[in-house]
């Protein structure tokens, strides 16, 4: 996903787009991961996980390619960027099912040092491309040099991937040994805890973190531009030192989770979060700001995980399903949350974005003790 930042920006030039035409591409990749979440878990439970990270992966690396290109037009950079979309919503959920997968296993929550690999490798790909395009390297050139290596990954790493078809299990890891590659649930012991209102309540509480995540990336750089009168080749710093400071959370997440539980974790991270965006609205020190970010970023940085976790334990038989549903609601966010949060700043200024988004967080809060809570009333009650 990373390389989009870095890509688009010379898309826009080579076919000399307008803001409108700019903005029906952006969209176009909103639109494709959210098609592709709800199908991802159709395709889990009927051809393996496995399978369809494969697919999605190599599909993937090759969308990206093709939208490298410097001959795409904009038709086929339309179908490309959708496609795009597409195979990063059915990564997104392919991943989760699997990780989800592993605490059923192990009996621990995972799932956050799951997801903080994966913010590393967007890390990394967000940094290699500003290092080698400089360097008088085309975006196509960059891909190849990052598609390669990874698809040779993708080949060695295949056969030791489990193609579990969604399913949980109380069974330890030798007997599920035996049922692998088995569809079969019949055998399995399942916890139908959560109804559908509570599987649409934790995409809610998703889609929030996503809307505060998408700000970042989408405002970020702005801000310190216009308020905090950083240059524009150093903008982008506020979004990497969150990214930096979610990947940190994330790896220590696990830990946290084990040691003092989901509900502390979140609920505390997100009334910090909602005092530090406040805070970032009314202060525009570069310094004072930027160090704002990266404290944003270790407190909402473990709500994803610990919500799709704790979803995945309680959705009973429709694992694939329900993991699908909360990425897809929360994914609708990043579709809605350019829009409305430029809508705002156009008409009450840069600061109400981050003073607004700060405002939900509350909400967030209140979602995520909900959750959490009716999780954790549930597992007293078996």
């Amino acid at each position: 996903m990373a390389p989009w930042a870095a890509i688009m920006p010379y898309v826009k030039n080579r076919l000399s787009l307008d803001d409108i035409f700019y903005a029906q591409l952006l969209l176009s990749f909103g639109i494709g991961a959210v098609i592709g979440m709800p199908i991802a878990g159709i395709l889990c439970k009927r051809f393996g996980v496995k399978n369809v990270i494969i697919l999605a992966l190599v599909l993937l690396f090759l969308t990206v390619l093709t939208i490298s290109s410097s001959t795409i037009g904009y038709v086929p950079a339309i179908v490309a960027v959708t496609l795009w979309g597409f195979f990063i919503g059915l990564l997104e959920v392919a991943n989760n099912i699997y990780g989800t997968y592993f605490e059923d296993l192990t009996k621990q929550h995972l799932l956050s040092g799951f997801q903080a690999y994966a913010t590393i490798g967007c890390i990394f790909s967000a940094i290699i491309y500003p290092v080698l395009l400089p360097m008088g390297l085309s975006p196509f050139s960059v891909s190849v040099m990052i598609t390669i290596p990874c698809l040779l990954l993708i080949v060695y790493c295949h056969r030791h991937l489990i193609n579990t078809h969604g399913q949980r299990t109380d069974k330890t890891k030798e007997d599920m040994s035996k049922k692998i590659d088995n569809p079969d649930t019949s055998v399995l012991n399942y916890k139908d805890n959560f109804t559908k209102f509570h599987i649409v309540m934790a995409g809610i509480a998703c889609l929030l973190m996503f809307l505060c995540e998408g700000m970042v990336y989408d405002w970020s750089g702005v801000y310190l531009n216009v308020k905090c009168n950083v240059s524009l080749e150093l903008a982008a710093i506020g979004y990497a030192i969150f990214q930096c400071a979610v990947a940190f959370m994330r790896l220590i997440g696990d830990r946290l989770v084990t040691k003092i539980g989901g509900t502390k974790l979140l609920c505390t991270g997100s009334l910090i979060a909602c005092v530090i965006l406040q805070f970032i609205a009314f202060h525009h020190d570069a310094v004072v700001v930027i160090s704002c970010f990266a404290i944003a970023g270790l407190a909402l940085g473990n709500v994803v995980p610990v919500i799709i976790s704790t979803v995945a334990k309680n959705c009973g038989k429709n694992k694939s399903a329900a993991i699908s549903t909360v990425g897809t609601i929360g994914y609708s966010g990043v579709l809605v949350g350019p829009a409305l949060l430029g809508l705002l700043a156009d008409r009450f200024g840069l600061e109400m974005i981050f003073s607004f988004v700060g405002a939900l967080t509350i909400v967030m809060c209140a979602l995520c003790w909900y959750i959490l809570r009716q999780h954790s009333k549930r597992s007293v009650i078996l």
